[in-house]
């Protein structure tokens, strides 16, 4: 009598343990599913601050001195050198996180003062790199298992495959099942004694009615209405929209130390930057807007001193506010402006006729082409200049997050 409560102890242990490892791949997949839903929400400003994936962009393009920049996060890196696993555990998705939130910034500049293709040349090389400091725009793992909507529905979830489970084990899981062609063609891992949960967990995971047999389908209309909907909606596909749409609003502060070589001059410059945007529209049914502050100091060489030097020593700071004008049908961003002021503080040497502090008031209008590319164009005004006091110049910008890697075309309505 020992041994046979012992043998029922454990098989009730071990069919414990495998509802478990469902739930928690379950949890991974879905949080994923968050994490690409809020990508597509974030705004261009955002993705120009911080990519989760891969950016390149083309700055100045009509204009004498050009740049070209590229901008991998260590997540883009990792996945062109490390072959990824089907399924993502906890621990994994924790460093994916991580890997997302640093980014190396890159960038070539071109000095072309005749806008002429034979005197091209290289005049800057600059190498950085951006941390996040605070990125709650990136869920965590933590955060979304046991978020009280999610929890809830994964439990309810959870139980009513476990009652569909015992319903038909009554007539042996596996003979009950006719029709195995489609496990077979989702290569669905199970054993001959739990292909039904095998079955429900792997819909439940990324929610493809082609993966449930006759059978399963029959017991799944028997269920109630209330319970019979959580099989027959996308209910996580739809919950994580509603997550996305309140992640891509909260805050994102990055630090960005980068080292720069003049060509030209000879000579080594550093800069230091701090970013940080949030959300501050609390009516969340209307398009967001985003609060921009900006700080960054430049220390390099004054041109007008002959030799070596580090006089150049230029702190800037910017505040303003991004506004979303137009919206897709996934309520994704697809034209900005941005105002914003900024003051340019010498705290060095000043040039001959220079100001020490000067300000300028400033417009960046974005537009999206494709799901990836953006066109910023930028125009700013100098109020201390009495001579053309007013320029602009234009640039491309190509974003690619995790979960795309092609820029088609999104028909977009008013």
């Amino acid at each position: 009598m020992k041994k046979l409560i012992g043998v029922i102890c454990f098989v009730f242990i071990i069919l414990d343990f495998s509802l478990g490892q469902q739930t928690s791949d379950a949890t991974v997949a879905h949080a994923q599913q968050t994490v690409d839903e809020t990508d597509k929400l974030k705004t261009g400003n955002t993705k120009e601050i911080q990519n989760n994936f891969l950016q390149t962009s083309l700055n100045n393009i009509f204009g004498p001195n050009n740049s070209f920049s590229v901008n991998p996060s260590l997540f883009a890196i990792d996945s062109l050198f490390i072959k990824k696993s089907r399924n993502v555990d906890p621990a994994t998705f924790r460093k994916q996180r991580l890997l997302r939130n640093i980014q190396l910034v890159d960038s070539i500049s071109i000095n072309n003062p005749d806008n002429s293709l034979s005197k091209l040349g290289f005049s800057k090389l600059s190498f950085g790199i951006s941390i996040a400091l605070k990125n709650n725009k990136d869920i965590r793992y933590g955060t979304f298992a046991n978020d009280p909507q999610y929890l809830a529905l994964n439990t309810r979830v959870m139980g009513i495959i476990k009652i569909i489970k015992n319903k038909i084990g009554q007539k042996a899981y596996y003979t009950a099942l006719k029709d195995h062609s489609n496990v077979e063609a989702h290569n669905i891992e199970y054993e001959k004694d739990s292909i039904v949960q095998a079955i429900l967990s792997a819909f439940w995971i990324k929610y493809d009615s082609s993966l449930l047999t006759r059978e399963i389908k029959d017991q799944i209309d028997s269920l109630s209405p209330e319970d019979a909907i959580l099989f027959k909606t996308d209910t996580v596909g739809n919950m994580a929209k509603i997550l996305a749409a309140r992640y891509a609003q909260k805050a994102l502060w990055t630090i960005y130390p980068a080292y720069a070589y003049d060509v030209t001059n000879k000579q080594s410059s550093y800069l230091l930057t701090s970013e940080y945007t949030k959300g501050i529209r609390k009516n969340k049914e209307k398009a967001p807007w985003e609060l921009d502050l900006k700080a960054s100091i430049l220390v390099g060489k004054d041109t007008t001193i002959t030799g070596s030097n580090l006089q150049n020593q230029l702190l800037t700071i910017s505040a303003g506010v991004n506004f979303i004008l137009h919206r897709d049908e996934s309520q994704a961003s697809t034209m900005e402006l941005k105002p914003y002021f900024q003051n340019n503080y010498q705290l060095g040497h000043v040039q001959e006729g220079g100001h020490r502090d000067s300000v300028t008031i400033n417009v960046i209008y974005r537009i999206k082409i494709f799901d990836t590319f953006w066109i910023p164009l930028t125009i700013s005004y100098d109020v201390n200049k009495k001579d053309h006091p007013l320029f602009g110049f234009i640039s491309f910008a190509l974003s690619l997050d995790s979960g795309n890697g092609s820029g088609s075309s999104k028909k977009s309505k008013s």
